[in-house]
């Protein structure tokens, strides 16, 4: 037989019981006992990676982003941007269509043709 006990404990406990049949047997009943508890002890740990896993999911979950909650807000973001950029293009627009008649204006041939003209 197998011992998982030291061989001076088991030696010393054949001794204490002075029979090394009811030692054995006593033995075999500890370490039955220690297999028990070890298995006990697995499952139980196993059971509460478990738990413990699904509840980090359903943290990260309520903390992270989807793919689909991402994407809506990037289409929505989007949307926004590229309206702020065509309301920006038409003020360009207009900036540059008063600068260049402001140019215009300001321009002494221009003002030589105009008043030409008036005469």
């Amino acid at each position: 037989m197998t011992y998982t006990l030291p061989r001076p404990v088991f030696e010393k406990l054949a001794e204490s019981l002075k029979d090394r049949d009811v030692a054995e047997k006593f033995a075999s009943s500890i370490e039955e006992a220690v297999h028990e508890i070890e298995s006990a002890a697995k499952r139980e740990t196993i059971e509460k990676t478990a738990m413990n896993k699904a509840e980090i999911k359903e943290d990260l979950t309520k903390v992270l982003v989807t793919r689909e909650l991402f994407e809506e807000r990037f289409l929505s973001m989007k949307v926004y941007i590229d309206e702020r950029f065509k309301r920006t293009e038409l003020w360009l627009k207009i900036l540059v269509g008063l600068s260049l008649f402001g140019m215009t204006l300001a321009n002494p041939g221009f003002v030589e043709i105009i008043k030409s003209f008036s005469r």
